[in-house]
């Protein structure tokens, strides 16, 4: 019996999600970066970047579906040896990524006014708050189109291009915040046009680089039809709707959290950062597993439909040796994924003494953190067996079905969640680890279980 050898696939995870990991790190450090150089200059800009960062990275976050989609339908692509078909897909997908950055950056722009007196009365937050966000606002296009050309690259396992592009723009946008904020005199509107030029920057070089993709023998249209946007708006809309219902889950997490006081949120942010740095990892190993099996699945079902049809004579072994590796890629990335959150997890434990200390002078807010550190050791297997099945259904293009299992989790987690906000003051520190364990084992719990029974039916296979 064919299968591909585990070390192969071992090879291919790592060389596919290092350079993921190091691209998923680009966007936090470009913030950083912000953060770092407006925080020297007043409380009230620094909390008028927070609040106008905050509201981007969730329009940019709702619109993460343009990579994964793009990803998976080219990975296919490329395996069933349709190179052609794959690049066309992911320029049919840069144009819908800038026509919606365009429509987004507008938006933004024409309700700032309104939209950010909903979070805070403070008149000067909101002036530099406005400032950032309108100026920032000329970056979306870039960041939109940016998703989409790194899930073009991806597909065609190509990483370690958008990392490279990525990082000359993290870099370019530090000498650029300078100049804008300090050698300008601009402050907060420095830093927002900085961080735009440097996305508009990772943008056009990221284009230039699927461009690179064509050679003379395709015939590649190089607009957009409503046929393509149609076809890209069917593949991405259950993935919208997927990250809607995880937004919803973080935010009713965070809005519980509020509830049992300032000392909890304090050590709330704390447990969410070390959650969201070790979801990078995974989530970068999901990425990787997406990318192996599109492509293997890509392989599977070309030659499922010509053995069918007899377009072409392939036997019934090369289709059950087709259908192996599928199965030993997915077999080996769920290996993958439960070991990576055993490890992660054990090492919260030790963590547990070091971070609470490190980030915060407050006794109480130490001990609710080191406590709760270790809920989040014991729900780290869970989470990264969740986040690589995440990936694989995303890899086979079983999109529908990932949207419905969120919606299950998020069903699961807010009446849960509603109590604990109810009862927040009678149930004070328990109520918070509680709080912890309904996500850790809760949330991430149905959304494991749901997959793991989802992947037990080839129909995941057969998804196009």
């Amino acid at each position: 019996m064919h299968l591909k050898p585990f070390h192969s696939i071992d090879k291919a995870l790592i060389s596919l999600s290092l350079p993921l990991l190091s691209t998923l790190l680009i966007e936090p450090l470009l913030v950083m970066a912000d953060t770092f150089m407006i925080g020297r200059i007043g409380t009230a800009e620094l909390a008028g970047l927070s609040l106008a960062a905050t509201i981007l990275s969730t329009v940019i976050g709702c619109c993460i579906f343009l990579a994964y989609s793009t990803t998976t339908s080219t990975a296919q692509l490329i395996g069933a040896n349709q190179n052609q078909k794959a690049l066309q897909y992911g320029i049919d997908a840069l144009w819908v990524a800038g026509g919606l950055g365009i429509g987004l950056a507008l938006a933004l722009s024409l309700t700032s006014n309104t939209l950010l007196p909903v979070f805070t009365s403070n008149q000067e937050v909101i002036f530099h708050a406005q400032q950032y966000l309108q100026i920032s606002a000329l970056g979306i296009p870039g960041m939109l189109i940016s998703l989409a050309t790194s899930g073009i690259l991806r597909g065609f396992s190509l990483p370690k291009i958008p990392l490279i592009i990525s990082t000359i723009g993290a870099l370019l946008n530090v000498p650029l915040n300078i100049i804008f904020i300090y050698g300008c005199d601009l402050g907060v509107a420095g830093a927002a046009l900085g961080t735009a030029l440097a996305q508009n920057f990772i943008a056009i070089f990221l284009i230039r680089a699927v461009i690179k993709l064509h050679i003379p023998s395709y015939k590649i249209r190089w607009f957009c039809t409503s046929a393509g946007v149609l076809r890209i708006t069917k593949h991405s809309l259950p993935l919208f709707w997927r990250t809607i219902y995880l937004r919803l889950a973080l935010l009713l997490q965070v809005a519980t959290a509020a509830a049992f006081g300032a000392d909890f949120l304090a050590s709330n942010q704390i447990l969410m950062a070390t959650w969201n740095f070790a979801a990078y990892g995974l989530d970068a190993l999901a990425g990787a597993a997406q990318i192996l099996i599109g492509q293997s699945l890509g392989k599977y079902q070309s030659l499922i439909c010509t053995h069918t049809t007899k377009q072409q004579q392939v036997s019934s072994t090369e289709v059950t040796n087709a259908l192996n590796d599928v199965q030993a890629i997915l077999d080996r990335c769920l290996r993958w994924g439960w070991w990576s959150g055993v490890i992660i997890g054990i090492s919260f434990v030790p963590l547990s003494f070091v971070l609470p200390q490190l980030f915060s002078l407050n006794p109480l807010v130490q001990n609710i953190t080191n406590i709760s550190l270790w809920i989040l050791g014991l729900g780290m297997p869970l989470a990264s067996l969740s986040y690589l099945l995440d990936g694989i259904l995303i890899g086979a293009n079983d999109t529908r079905k990932l949207a419905k299992y969120m919606k299950y989790a998020l069903l699961t987690f807010t009446p849960l969640a509603s109590l604990l906000y109810v009862f927040a003051s009678a149930l004070n520190t328990n109520g918070f680890y509680l709080l912890w364990l309904s996500y850790c084992i809760g949330f991430m719990g149905v959304r494991s279980y749901t997959m793991l029974q989802r992947i037990k039916n080839p129909a995941w296979m057969q998804q196009s």
